[in-house]
């Protein structure tokens, strides 16, 4: 067996690996796990809303999400209920084409000689398998940000007409933001590309104008979504002057001090650490193959461009860089740097001992960061999703119909859902509300930002007054803690304590505990 078609079975290997982590997402998935704060406050709108509701505005809770990725959410939820696993459902269906994408780039565009070897390892990697997973438009700005590389690919090949590639790019934006910086780029590199073929008169001005009009219906699609809904979504997020985490975001374009260079180290270790360490060094490898003998194609210009329109944007304070961002940024980055590795193994290699110790450079990361994601799900998150339903279980299962619910500020979306949102409110309330056996408290802690990754939690005694107030008044109330919050929820169980009330632990679940106050 010569080397190439040795490459070729190991290729099939790969591709057996990247089906094994597909189906372990699906596996996990049809576990139903309930959903997690964030999924609840952005599946609200979704659940409690029509089709003509989403265009509505602002969505509860301070979300935001691309208009289009909310119509296909919302179908599957109209078509097949209003379940966890509906709800996730259409990331999952985004993961498995944003995987055939992949393979697409990769075989055709890149020229592989493994073509499944970069699959394997986007299928595989935790960060993109729990994403998949997450009620939030995560998957869908990789989805369509791989779409548009591969729209202008075959328009590139002259297979689609010009006119056609730019309309679907134009389309793209209302079904994923990042979509955007991708789009933005490539149209940024056909405007130069064109106008160098129009200045060394290689091209005659109509023939010019007719590729590069079609730039303005981009150009028109990226206004209309704007100012119709990124621009209203930004004014529902909370405001720039309080202390908020998303203010201390914005990514310095020329860093302009220890300060700048702090955030920027800050930031690279919270988009690194889902990946791993070791794959640092896959990308370093890769990179270092690839822009050596990518430097004067075409797509590796255009990834430049790119990125430099993400760190423009988000300097404007546009959009923070956060990792929902930067996955569709990543997926590129995966591709750009195996294919250098694959020029390694294909071109540089000669036999096959070489070609295997090689490619354990890429298998055994892959199985390492796999099993981190495995640990991760069943003994961390899928417990932690798992915690609120458990506990709102226990206490429908043993309360008597004259006792209370009570439920802090934080966990009121998650508790929402399980009443089917019976409620339509604010995610902080003024004041305390009740409704049939639920007490709905309202927040009695405040979140300071001095600066980004840095958070202070002061507890506010007027409003742990209040709520213990609101409790206090009946003779019988459950209430309970989340895992996420338990040290705002251990001052507020001690100043609870301090007055003297009877208060005994009931219950308890991964960490979240339910708690029985009784006169």
């Amino acid at each position: 067996m010569n080397t190439i078609n040795f490459n070729k079975y190991l290729g099939w290997l790969f591709t057996v690996l990247a089906f094994m982590a597909g189906v372990h997402t699906l596996v996990w998935l049809f576990k139903d796990p309930t959903l997690w704060l964030d999924d609840a406050m952005l599946m609200k709108s979704v659940v409690t809303r029509d089709f003509f509701g989403l265009f509505a505005g602002m969505l509860d809770y301070s979300q935001s999400a691309p208009i289009g990725w909310l119509l296909i959410v919302k179908t599957f939820e109209t078509v097949f209920g209003n379940t966890p696993f509906v709800l996730r459902l259409t990331g999952v269906i985004l993961y498995f084409i944003s995987a055939l994408l992949v393979y697409l780039l990769s075989k055709n565009t890149f020229k592989y000689q493994i073509p499944m070897m970069p699959v394997a390892v986007f299928m595989s990697l935790g960060i993109v398998q729990n994403f998949a997973i997450c009620t939030k438009p995560y998957m869908s700005d990789v989805c369509f940000s791989l779409l548009t590389l591969w729209v202008y690919y075959k328009y590139l090949q002259h297979k689609m007409p010009t006119l056609v590639a730019f309309l679907l790019m134009a389309l793209f934006i209302w079904f994923a933001f990042g979509a955007l910086f991708v789009m933005c780029g490539v149209c940024a590199y056909h405007f130069f590309w064109q106008s160098a073929l129009l200045y060394k008169k290689k091209v005659a001005v109509k023939q010019f104008l007719n590729k590069v009009a079609p730039l303005l219906l981009v150009l028109l699609s990226v206004g209309l979504y704007y100012f119709l809904w990124a621009l209203p979504a930004s004014k529902n997020t909370p405001s720039v002057n309080e202390d908020n985490s998303w203010t201390f975001l914005a990514f310095p374009l020329v860093p302009h001090g220890m300060k700048d260079l702090k955030l920027l180290l800050s930031m690279f270790k919270d988009f690194t650490s889902p990946i791993g360490k070791v794959f640092l060094l896959q990308y370093l490898i890769g990179f270092a193959v690839a822009v050596k003998m990518l430097w004067r194609s075409w797509y590796f210009k255009s990834f430049a461009i790119m990125a430099l329109m993400v760190m423009v944007v988000s300097s404007l304070g546009l959009y923070p860089i956060a990792i929902r961002l930067l996955l569709s940024q990543f997926v590129f980055t995966t591709l750009l740097a195996f294919w250098g590795l694959d020029q390694i193994v294909g071109n540089i290699a000669k036999n096959k001992v070489t070609v295997s110790l090689l490619l354990l450079l890429v298998f055994l990361p892959m199985a390492w960061v796999l099993k981190l994601t495995v640990d991760y799900r069943d003994k961390v998150f899928f417990a932690n999703n798992e915690q609120y339903k458990a506990c709102i279980d226990y206490i429908y299962k043993v309360k008597s119909p004259k006792a209370k619910i009570y439920i802090a500020n934080i966990q009121r979306p998650m508790a929402e859902y399980y009443s089917n949102y019976e409620t339509s409110s604010a995610f902080f309330e003024p004041k305390i509300l009740e409704k049939g056996d639920k007490i709905w408290g309202t927040s009695y802690r405040q979140l300071h930002n001095n600066e980004a990754y840095v958070y202070r939690f002061f507890m506010q005694p007027d409003k742990v007054k209040e709520n213990i107030e609101a409790i206090t008044k009946y003779n019988d109330v459950y209430f309970m803690n989340v895992h996420s919050e338990s040290d705002v929820f251990s001052n507020f169980l001690a100043d609870f304590k301090k007055t003297g009330a009877r208060i005994e632990k009931v219950y308890s679940f991964c960490g979240s505990d339910v708690y029985r106050y009784h006169k």
